[in-house]
């Protein structure tokens, strides 16, 4: 089965990565703006200079505690945001702008311009049967989509739409 998908490619919803596409980018471009206007100073893409400004709202008591990485740097991954408090509006946006960043740049954008064309909606990819260390088979791109239920902001990845079966076929997910 895993062949025959890698060989015939699978069918992609290129209109609906488009919109997607399109929905993104606006939606990022309004929280770069804020960002812009309220933060000029702070690259959101950096931890250092985010954590700066974490440390400045616990100083100002707004974030009751910080966690801290083994390197004694400020902790901001996910869950570590997420504790802080996702209703202070720098790190609700900041939570937003990753997800737009890394929707756009690991499934959609990759499936626009890099897996199918405009001529062609197939995309072909690679699957190794001895990719991962235990054995099983690994995969680019789609081995990591996510599921579609809502994330901690209230954003559903609509990643999975994007694959279609082709006509008179169906699709069946198993997700364990």
């Amino acid at each position: 089965i895993v062949t025959n998908a890698e060989l015939k490619g699978v069918c992609i919803d290129r209109k609906k990565v488009f919109s997607m596409v399109k929905s993104h980018i606006k939606a990022q471009s309004k929280l770069k703006a804020w960002f812009t206007k309220f933060y000029p100073n702070v690259l959101v893409t950096s931890s250092a200079q985010v954590g700066k400004v974490l440390l400045k709202f616990y100083n100002a008591g707004k974030i009751a505690k910080l966690k801290y990485t083994q390197k004694m740097s400020v902790c901001t991954d996910l869950k570590a945001l997420i504790s802080y408090g996702k209703d202070i509006k720098f790190i609700h946006n900041l939570l937003l702008n990753r997800f737009y960043v890394k929707e756009l740049s690991t499934y959609y954008l990759p499936l626009a311009q890099r897996y199918t064309s405009k001529n062609n909606n197939i995309a072909h990819f690679l699957f190794w049967p001895a990719g991962a260390r235990t054995g099983r088979f690994s995969a680019e791109l789609i081995q990591t989509i996510p599921r579609s239920n809502q994330n901690s902001l209230g954003l559903q990845s609509h990643i999975r739409e994007m694959f279609i079966p082709r006509e008179d076929h169906y699709f069946l997910f198993f997700d364990f």
